[in-house]
């Protein structure tokens, strides 16, 4: 396993980990742009978190904002 870590990290730039988080994440804002109304609960259990707490944790951790302070903050342009 390390050393796959370790080519891993050596062609993308992350490890294998950060790499499902950056998806994941991903994943949920594509979900979250593409309705009117969110459910961040639905959204966060449909993209595979645990819970809403710990989709909230790497929302803050990739946006530096809340979903909800995200999604006040968005322009037309997001």
């Amino acid at each position: 396993p390390r050393r796959f870590i370790d080519a891993f990290r050596r062609d993308v730039g992350l490890t294998p980990k950060q790499f499902c988080r950056v998806r994941r994440f991903q994943r949920a804002l594509a979900q979250a742009h593409a309705e009117a109304a969110v459910d961040w609960a639905e959204v966060a259990l449909s993209c595979g978190y645990y819970d809403q707490a710990h989709f909230i944790h790497d929302f803050r951790a990739f946006s530096g904002l809340t979903p909800t302070g995200y999604r006040t903050a968005r322009t037309a342009f997001q």
